[in-house]
């Protein structure tokens, strides 16, 4: 490990990371969140006994951990917005409403926020 290239380890490190995020988030059904923790906690688990046996320098274990880490935690942030995202449109529209039209309950619960300024004796002295 210690001759081989910077470009090969971190491609290679990359893409077993990518593919355990997939392998955690759609084979076994865990959440975006839960995907990327144990995908980090795996890649790191690996990594680092790896590392303590092929010492390259801290430079280059940082690299490495970065890279591994992000990976995961990327996928997870993008995987969790679209989940989210998903259930969002999957709720009905007026879910949580208080039984009227959502114009009318916005436009009843924004009513204090624009009616001082409306009114003309909340600017005495103020002209």
């Amino acid at each position: 490990m210690e001759n081989q290239s910077l470009a090969l380890t971190l491609g290679v490190g990359v893409t077993a990371s990518f593919a355990l995020f997939f392998f955690i988030y759609k084979g076994l059904g865990k959440s975006g969140k839960m995907a990327a923790l144990l995908t980090i906690l795996i890649t790191q688990a690996v990594y680092i006994p790896l590392s303590v046996l092929y010492w390259d320098g801290l430079d280059v274990y940082a690299i490495h951990f970065a890279f591994f880490t992000m990976t995961a935690y990327g996928l997870g942030i993008i995987i969790s917005t679209r989940d989210a995202q998903a259930q969002r449109k999957a709720t009905p529209r007026n879910a949580g409403s208080i039984g009227c039209p959502r114009s009318l309950s916005l436009s009843f619960w924004s009513w204090p926020s624009w009616t001082p300024l409306s009114l003309p004796w909340r600017t005495r002295g103020k002209r």
